[in-house]
């Protein structure tokens, strides 16, 4: 009797290899001044194994005339079959992957905005469904 093997994920873990910040002044939330929010998600698959992708997080933060933030957040994951078919794989990156990477990127926003002074007052990015 022949079986198929289920699809595994894996998380690999996330890598920050932008974060920017730029102040001008010191920022202190007002009616006259809120802050932007903008979280882009995408995807790509690295060369090499078809088991491999991994999820790019861009976020960007700002108030205007006081600073912006971009953080990058990449997040790597691996199928535990290497042979595996397109389908396969958008299913897992639609499914699961970026709602994976999201609360790392939340977190290390929230992490680098507590802790530049008045810089900026901390931001906690809102809960985002994928």
């Amino acid at each position: 009797m022949d079986t198929n093997e289920q699809v595994k994920l894996r998380f690999k873990g996330v890598d920050f290899p932008q974060v920017q910040l730029n102040s001008i002044q010191p920022y202190v939330e007002s009616e006259d001044n809120k802050v932007k929010v903008e979280i882009v998600p995408r995807f790509f698959f690295p060369n090499g194994p078809n088991n491999v992708f991994k999820i790019v997080i861009q976020v960007d933060v700002s108030a205007e005339n006081y600073f912006n933030l971009r953080v990058i957040g990449v997040g790597t994951f691996e199928l535990s079959i290497e042979d595996v078919n397109e389908e396969e794989r958008k299913r897992f990156i639609n499914a699961n992957s970026t709602a994976i990477v999201f609360p790392y990127v939340r977190a290390f926003v929230s992490q680098i905005t507590s802790n530049v002074g008045n810089v900026v007052t901390p931001i906690i990015l809102p809960t985002r469904f994928f």
